[in-house]
Protein backbone atom coordinates (compact mmCIF):
# COMPACT_ATOMS: atom_id res chain seq x y z
CA UNK A 1 0.00 0.00 0.00
CA UNK A 2 1.38 3.30 -0.60
CA UNK A 3 1.63 5.79 1.42
CA UNK A 4 -0.20 9.48 0.92
CA UNK A 5 2.60 12.61 1.00
CA UNK A 6 2.49 16.17 -0.03
CA UNK A 7 5.38 17.57 -1.00
CA UNK A 8 4.82 20.25 2.04
CA UNK A 9 4.08 17.36 4.64
CA UNK A 10 6.41 14.47 5.74
CA UNK A 11 4.80 10.99 5.80
CA UNK A 12 1.48 10.36 7.10
CA UNK A 13 1.33 6.72 8.51
CA UNK A 14 -1.49 5.29 10.37
CA UNK A 15 -0.92 4.62 13.87
CA UNK A 16 -2.52 1.91 15.57
CA UNK A 17 -5.76 2.49 17.47
CA UNK A 18 -6.31 6.03 16.13
CA UNK A 19 -8.16 6.74 12.89
CA UNK A 20 -7.14 9.89 12.24
CA UNK A 21 -8.31 11.59 8.69
CA UNK A 22 -5.98 12.35 5.96
CA UNK A 23 -5.09 16.05 6.10
CA UNK A 24 -6.25 16.36 2.31
CA UNK A 25 -7.45 19.72 2.39
CA UNK A 26 -5.48 21.87 4.88
CA UNK A 27 -5.66 25.42 4.38
CA UNK A 28 -2.63 27.69 3.52
CA UNK A 29 -1.39 30.08 7.09
CA UNK A 30 -2.17 32.93 6.00
CA UNK A 31 -6.03 32.72 5.02
CA UNK A 32 -8.54 34.08 7.06
CA UNK A 33 -10.12 30.71 6.82
CA UNK A 34 -7.40 29.29 8.96
CA UNK A 35 -7.19 32.39 10.78
CA UNK A 36 -11.09 31.74 12.01
CA UNK A 37 -10.84 27.87 12.21
CA UNK A 38 -7.31 27.90 14.57
CA UNK A 39 -8.34 30.57 16.73
CA UNK A 40 -11.94 28.45 17.44
CA UNK A 41 -9.87 25.78 18.13
CA UNK A 42 -7.71 27.71 20.62
CA UNK A 43 -10.61 29.85 21.98
CA UNK A 44 -12.24 26.42 22.79
CA UNK A 45 -9.07 25.19 24.51
CA UNK A 46 -9.26 27.94 26.41
CA UNK A 47 -13.03 27.97 27.70
CA UNK A 48 -12.85 24.61 28.18
CA UNK A 49 -9.65 24.75 31.02
CA UNK A 50 -11.57 27.50 32.35
CA UNK A 51 -14.73 25.57 32.86
CA UNK A 52 -12.56 22.65 34.52
CA UNK A 53 -10.56 25.17 36.89
CA UNK A 54 -13.01 28.29 37.93
CA UNK A 55 -10.50 29.49 40.12
CA UNK A 56 -8.36 30.37 37.00
CA UNK A 57 -11.20 31.96 35.02
CA UNK A 58 -12.00 34.05 38.23
CA UNK A 59 -8.32 35.51 39.04
CA UNK A 60 -8.51 36.11 35.20
CA UNK A 61 -11.61 37.60 34.46
CA UNK A 62 -13.32 38.53 38.02
CA UNK A 63 -10.67 39.71 39.95
CA UNK A 64 -9.12 42.64 37.71
CA UNK A 65 -12.62 43.94 36.80
CA UNK A 66 -13.65 44.22 40.59
CA UNK A 67 -9.85 46.41 40.74
CA UNK A 68 -10.62 48.14 37.78
CA UNK A 69 -14.04 49.33 39.58
CA UNK A 70 -12.65 50.13 42.68
CA UNK A 71 -9.66 51.97 40.93
CA UNK A 72 -12.29 54.13 39.49
CA UNK A 73 -14.32 54.44 42.36
CA UNK A 74 -11.79 55.12 45.09
CA UNK A 75 -8.59 57.51 42.81
CA UNK A 76 -10.68 58.17 39.55
CA UNK A 77 -11.81 62.09 40.38
CA UNK A 78 -8.18 62.40 42.19
CA UNK A 79 -5.82 61.04 39.05
CA UNK A 80 -8.27 62.87 36.72
CA UNK A 81 -7.83 66.50 38.57
CA UNK A 82 -4.19 66.10 38.71
CA UNK A 83 -4.12 64.67 35.42
CA UNK A 84 -7.03 66.46 33.13
CA UNK A 85 -7.68 63.25 31.54
CA UNK A 86 -9.60 60.12 32.28
CA UNK A 87 -8.20 57.78 35.18
CA UNK A 88 -9.35 55.12 32.86
CA UNK A 89 -6.43 55.46 30.53
CA UNK A 90 -3.65 54.57 32.92
CA UNK A 91 -5.31 51.75 35.01
CA UNK A 92 -6.73 49.87 32.16
CA UNK A 93 -3.31 48.73 31.36
CA UNK A 94 -2.17 47.92 34.50
CA UNK A 95 -4.82 45.96 34.90
CA UNK A 96 -4.28 44.47 31.80
CA UNK A 97 -1.09 43.02 33.01
CA UNK A 98 -2.47 42.71 36.47
CA UNK A 99 -5.17 40.09 35.40
CA UNK A 100 -2.69 38.07 33.11
CA UNK A 101 -0.23 37.64 35.98
CA UNK A 102 -3.09 36.42 38.52
CA UNK A 103 -4.56 34.25 35.85
CA UNK A 104 -1.39 32.24 35.08
CA UNK A 105 -0.28 32.11 38.58
CA UNK A 106 -3.33 30.68 39.39
CA UNK A 107 -3.33 28.21 36.65
CA UNK A 108 0.65 27.15 37.14
CA UNK A 109 -0.57 26.93 41.01
CA UNK A 110 -3.31 24.24 40.46
CA UNK A 111 -1.73 22.65 37.54
CA UNK A 112 1.20 22.04 40.03
CA UNK A 113 -1.26 20.89 42.81
CA UNK A 114 -2.87 18.55 39.80
CA UNK A 115 0.71 17.27 39.00
CA UNK A 116 1.66 16.23 41.85
CA UNK A 117 -0.91 14.72 44.16
CA UNK A 118 0.67 13.55 47.20
CA UNK A 119 2.11 17.10 47.70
Amino acid sequence: MSEPTDRFMAVVRPVEGFNFPYPDNALPENSFKALVVHSGIQAKRLLLTWLRDPSTAIQALIYPAFMLLMFRVVLGNSITAATGQSSIFGTVPLIILVGAMFGSIASRSVSKVNAHPDC
